[in-house]
């Protein structure tokens, strides 16, 4: 039984728009990925993806692709999407899908873990982004059309030679000189990384380490 809306009118005094449905697809695609055990790439790996939506009853509706265990990267599992369809499901039908903190909450004190609650979460920003005919960083306040960015690695992309090769391909790839590198990894002896790193990467860049083991950050 879904659960009873709390206000069938917005704080303008209009009837509020409710949530009527949410669905999921699940499709077969391709990705990049990466072997850690053996330090190798895997291009065009197949995996499964989903693409979750909320319905409302006006028609507008909220979307997020992924979910998994890497984000956007995967799909939601099979025991994921249970626990959406059979359980989140019957709690959000009738609600307003702005009222979005509300529930966040009711996920969080029903123990939902947070790649499923952030999924909904994420498809209710994209909803409000529809309804309100603006992109979700006006909706929050966002002034830039631009960021910057930072490259990354897979963990144990191999030998320290192969970090410092590849942080001069990321300074020759950066678009500004204050485009940070970061190169994250779980191998051991990160300070003999970061010296090998170092000296390829400056001045243009400022370089940091994320060690899985211990986890910080070192900022070469």
């Amino acid at each position: 039984m879904a659960a009873t809306p709390t206000n069938n009118r917005n704080l303008q005094g209009t009837r509020a728009v409710k949530i009527s449905d949410i669905t999921i697809k699940t499709f077969r695609t391709t990705a990049d990925r990466f072997d850690v055990g053996h330090a190798r790439p895997m291009p065009d790996t197949e995996l499964l993806q989903t693409v979750l939506t909320i319905h409302t009853d006006e028609g507008v509706v909220g979307n997020y692709f992924g979910g998994g265990s890497h984000g956007d990267a995967e799909g939601l599992n099979v025991v994921d999407q249970q626990q959406i369809l059979w359980r989140i499901k019957d709690l959000l039908l009738g609600q307003d899908p702005m009222d979005r903190e509300m529930i966040w909450k009711w996920m969080w004190v029903a123990n939902v873990q947070e790649n499923v609650a952030s999924v909904i979460d994420n498809a209710l920003w994209d909803l409000a982004g529809n309804y309100a005919k603006l992109p979700v960083y006006k909706l929050m306040g966002g002034a830039r059309d631009k960021v910057k960015a930072y490259a990354s690695t897979y963990p144990n992309i191999g030998k320290p030679h192969v970090y410092a090769e590849h942080a001069l391909q990321c300074k020759t790839k950066a678009t500004s000189p204050t485009r940070s590198i970061r190169t994250i990894s779980g191998i051991p002896r990160p300070e003999r990384r970061r010296r090998v790193v170092r000296p390829t990467s400056r001045p243009t860049s400022r370089p940091s380490i994320w060690c899985a083991r211990p986890s910080v950050q070192t900022t070469c």
